[in-house]
C-alpha cells in the first residue's frame, strides 16, 4: 500500500530529474555554437579541391587573374613565385596586404620581408604566435583557405590541400575576420619600416 508523501518523493524527483535534463541540453546546445561562429547556408559557391602539388600552381593563377584586391593571412613558408605574384599584383595597382604570425618574422626565408620592402602593407598578429588561419581572399568573391604551404617542399611531396570557392557572401564573412585580426596587429617592421606600431582602428 503506497503512502501519500511516496507519492509526492516521486513527483519531486522526477521533476529533479526533469529540469537536470533540461538544463544540460541547454547548455550543451549553448556551448556547440560559439559566439563568433558565422552559420550561414550559401545559395551557389562553385569550388575547386586541389591536393599536394597542384597547391602552389593554383594559388598563382588566382593571383595572375585578380582584378582588384589581395588579402593574405599565413603562417606558412611562402614559394619566391608566390611571392613575386604577390608583388606584381601590387605592381599592377592591386592592393595588396597579408597578416603573419608572430613567429614568421624570425624565419630566415621569411618572405614578410620582401613583401613589405616592396611596398606591400604587412602585419603581425599581436595575439598569436602562429596563425592558425591560411586564407587568401580576392577581388572581393574569391576565398583560398588551406591548410596549404606555398614552398617547393610541400609542392614536391608534403600532404597539402586547399579549396578556392567562388563566393561573395563567404569572401565577406572572411574579409571581416580578416579585419577584426588587424585591428590587434602590428606593422611588420623591416629596414624599411623604423619600428612596429600597433595599427590603429579605422572605421570600415
Amino acid at each position: 500500500m503506497h503512502k501519500p508523501g511516496d507519492s509526492m518523493q516521486t513527483f519531486f524527483v522526477m521533476l529533479c530529474l526533469l529540469t537536470f535534463f533540461l538544463f544540460s541540453c541547454q547548455d550543451k546546445g549553448a556551448s556547440s555554437q560559439r559566439p563568433d561562429s558565422k552559420e550561414r547556408t550559401l545559395k551557389s559557391a562553385p569550388a575547386q579541391v586541389y591536393f599536394d602539388g597542384d597547391c602552389s600552381e593554383a594559388i598563382l593563377q588566382e593571383i595572375c587573374e585578380a582584378k582588384s584586391d589581395i588579402f593574405v593571412q599565413s603562417n606558412s613558408r611562402t614559394s619566391a613565385a608566390v611571392v613575386g605574384a604577390l608583388i606584381e599584383a601590387h605592381k599592377r595597382g592591386l592592393k595588396v596586404e597579408a597578416i603573419i604570425g608572430k613567429i614568421q618574422r624570425k624565419k630566415k626565408d621569411n618572405p614578410a620581408a620582401s613583401l613589405a620592402n616592396a611596398g606591400i602593407p604587412v602585419y603581425v598578429d599581436g595575439k598569436r604566435a602562429i596563425s592558425r588561419n591560411e586564407t587568401i581572399l580576392i577581388d572581393g568573391k574569391t576565398v583560398i583557405a588551406g591548410p596549404f604551404d606555398c614552398s617547393k617542399a610541400a609542392d614536391d611531396g608534403d600532404t597539402e590541400k586547399l579549396t578556392v570557392t567562388r563566393s561573395p557572401e563567404l569572401a565577406a564573412i572572411y574579409r571581416e575576420n580578416w579585419k577584426k585580426t588587424r585591428q590587434h596587429a602590428k606593422v611588420y617592421a623591416t629596414k624599411a619600416t623604423p619600428a612596429e606600431k600597433t595599427v590603429p582602428k579605422r572605421k570600415p
